[in-house]
């Protein structure tokens, strides 16, 4: 990866937000995002692939000591899926899960682990493509089994979205389908066995076959998940 020494200050244009390791900053050019470490010298993820979905760091920025101050990465401009709008059409986050998953396994490939893949790190670009950003803390497991790699990709993923999509809440177990097979596949999902576009699928195909229900955004699949749902 590329490096600049330079003072950061001049990489500060517009805050953005920060979280647990970091603040985020908009670059003068409006083309990149400087990220601020909050500790000098912390690891910074270097990856060995391009990816069209996740928007890796792309140049080390270090002081004129040689300290590592952060790194810049690719502005996407839009809105993170936390602030989805209702009406946001069910074909097109499914065409966007699978999008991710393909590229889950293209890295996986690689032994790339994913780290911290929350709601908030997934943003959605001006044309409702997702891009997930906030990749500094992914690392590489060459011990591990590819397969291992994926899986627990996979599961992490899974769990950010079935719970993200369908329930709005973190993972709950005491939330159950009245179909059996749509349960397992929700464990299966969480095991990083079966994709959560599959399952959200599924979950389509049930509402659909038993309520004959026109089902095209966000906002009508959440509405009435309640209907094949067990009472408690």
């Amino acid at each position: 990866m590329d490096k600049i020494n330079v003072n950061d200050k001049s990489l500060k244009d517009i805050y953005l937000s920060e979280g647990m390791y970091g603040k985020c900053f908009i670059t003068l050019d409006g083309k990149s995002v400087y990220k601020e470490f909050f500790k000098k010298n912390s690891s910074c993820f270097d990856s060995k692939e391009d990816s069209s979905v996740f928007i890796f760091p792309k140049i080390l920025v270090c002081n004129y000591k040689g300290e590592l101050t952060g790194y810049l990465m690719d502005y996407v401009k839009g809105s993170s899926f936390v602030n989805m709008d209702d009406n946001f059409d069910l074909n097109v986050l499914l065409d966007n899960l699978k999008l991710i998953e393909n590229e889950i396994l293209n890295q996986s490939i690689n032994y790339m682990s994913i780290v911290d893949l929350h709601l908030g790190n997934i943003m959605i670009d001006e044309n409702n493509k997702f891009k997930i950003i906030d990749t500094d803390s992914y690392y590489y497991r060459p011990e591990a089994s590819a397969s291992n790699v994926y899986e627990d990709n996979m599961s992490h993923f899974s769990n950010t979205i079935i719970n993200g999509v369908l329930f709005e809440i973190n993972n709950n177990t005491n939330i159950k389908f009245k179909n059996r097979l749509l349960n397992n596949e929700r464990m299966e999902c969480y095991l990083g066995i079966l994709k959560p576009s599959i399952f959200i699928e599924n979950v389509l195909i049930e509402l659909s076959d038993n309520y004959n229900d026109e089902l095209n955004n966000i906002d009508s699949l959440r509405s009435n998940l309640t209907r094949i749902l067990r009472k408690h």
